[in-house]
C-alpha cells in the first residue's frame, strides 16, 4: 500500500474534475452530496473540485476538454507508472517531451499528432500545478502517507494466490506477480494497471479496510483472469444471445459509452466474481449478497449461481460460467418463444 504520487494523482484529479463539472456533474453531485454527506474529507474533496474548475480561465477550460474528451486519465497514467513514486511534476512534463509521436498515439490517440501537443500539454500541466494542485496535493499528502501505514498493517494477504485457489484457474503467464496499491484522492471509481510482474491498483480516499482493498483488487485484477475467455470467440457468441434479454439490452445502452456489448457482458461476470471472492474471503454474508447494488438481476444471479453451485475443486470457474450462461440462453430463448 503506497500514498499518493503525483504520477497517478495529477491526471486523475484532472479527469475527476472534468467529470464533477462537465462530463458527469448530475452523477458526482448525487454520490458525494448524499452518499457522502457526513464524509468530510469527501465534502472537502468535492467543494475542491468544484472551485478549482471555476478557478480556471477559458484557455484552461479548453485545454481540459482538448485533453481529455478523447483519452483517459486511465491512458495517461498507464504511460507513467514506470516513472518512481517520487516523480515530481517537472518529471512528468519532461518524460511527456521525451516520448515518441508513436507511442503517444497509440497510448492516447490520433489527436497527439496535432501540432503542439506537447508545449501545450506542458503549460497546461505546469500552470494547473502551481496554481490549483500543488496546494492541495500537501494538504492531503500527509493524511495518505497515515492511511497508508494504517492499511499496510492488515494487508498481509496473497491476493493472487487466493484468486487462484478459489476459481480453480491460473493467471497467464509465469513467476512471481505482487499486487501493489496506491491511495487516490477521489472518492469514486478505481483502477487497474498490469505490468510484467505486478498488478496495480489505484484505490478509492476512503479504502480503509482489508476488505474494501480486496474489493477492488478482486474487480481490478479479475479482468485480467477473465481477459482469455472473454477474448474467446465462444464468449463472443454467447454474450450476444445473452444480449437477446430485453433488461439486459436496455441496460447495456445506459451504460454505452463505458462497455461495448461484449464488454458489458464481462463486466456483469467479472463484478460478480469479484462479490463471490469477498464472500468465500469471509468479508460479506449471503444475506447482503441478496440485496447489494449490481449492474443487473443477471449479474445477482450470477453471484448467487456461484455461491450454491460453483465448486473449484471439480471444474474451473470458466467451465462453470459456460454451464450459467448456457442456461440463461435457453431461458431467454424459451421466454421469447
Amino acid at each position: 500500500m503506497r500514498p499518493l504520487t503525483q504520477k497517478t494523482e495529477l491526471f486523475a484529479s484532472l479527469t475527476e474534475i472534468y467529470q464533477a463539472n462537465v462530463t458527469n456533474a448530475d452523477l458526482w453531485r448525487d454520490v458525494y452530496l448524499n452518499e457522502y454527506s457526513d464524509n468530510k474529507d469527501a465534502q472537502r474533496h468535492y467543494q475542491w473540485l468544484m472551485q478549482t474548475y471555476q478557478g480556471f480561465d477559458a484557455r484552461m477550460k479548453e485545454d481540459l476538454h482538448y485533453f481529455f474528451y478523447e483519452a483517459s486519465a486511465w491512458q495517461y497514467i498507464d504511460l507513467l507508472l514506470d516513472l518512481q513514486d517520487t516523480a515530481t511534476v517537472s518529471n512528468i512534463i519532461s518524460y511527456f517531451s521525451q516520448l515518441s509521436d508513436t507511442v503517444l498515439m497509440n497510448s492516447l490517440g490520433e489527436f497527439t499528432q496535432e501540432p503542439g501537443f506537447k508545449p501545450r500539454l506542458a503549460n497546461f500541466l505546469r500552470k494547473y500545478y502551481n496554481s490549483f494542485f500543488a496546494a492541495y496535493y500537501r494538504e492531503i499528502y500527509t493524511r495518505s502517507v497515515e492511511q497508508a501505514v494504517r492499511l499496510n498493517t492488515v494487508a498481509n494477504f496473497n491476493i493472487i494466490e487466493f484468486m487462484e485457489k478459489e476459481t480453480a484457474t491460473k493467471f497467464s503467464g509465469s513467476g512471481s506477480v505482487k499486487t501493489v496499491f496506491y491511495l487516490t484522492s477521489a472518492f469514486m471509481g478505481s483502477m487497474g494497471f498490469e505490468r510484467k510482474d505486478q498488478f496495480i491498483c489505484l484505490l478509492q480516499a476512503d479504502t480503509s479496510s482489508l476488505a474494501a482493498m480486496l474489493a477492488t483488487a478482486f474487480h481490478e485484477i479479475g479482468h485480467t483472469l477473465f481477459r482469455p475467455y472473454a477474448l474467446s470467440k465462444e464468449f463472443e457468441i454467447k454474450a450476444e444471445q445473452i444480449l437477446a434479454d430485453p433488461e439486459m439490452a436496455m441496460a447495456q445502452l445506459e451504460f454505452s459509452d463505458s462497455y461495448d456489448r461484449r464488454a458489458f457482458v464481462e463486466e456483469n461476470l467479472v463484478d460478480g466474481c469479484s462479490i463471490y471472492l469477498l464472500y468465500r474471503h469471509g468479508d460479506v454474508s449471503l444475506q447482503w449478497l441478496e440485496r447489494i447494488p449490481v449492474y443487473t438481476e443477471f449479474e445477482r444471479e450470477y453471484i448467487l449461481a456461484l455461491v450454491s453451485e460453483f465448486r473449484p475443486a471439480a471444474e474451473t470457474i470458466f467451465q462453470f460460467t459456460n454451464k450459467f450462461l448456457d442456461r440463461k440462453i435457453i431461458q431467454i430463448q424459451w421466454r421469447r418463444n
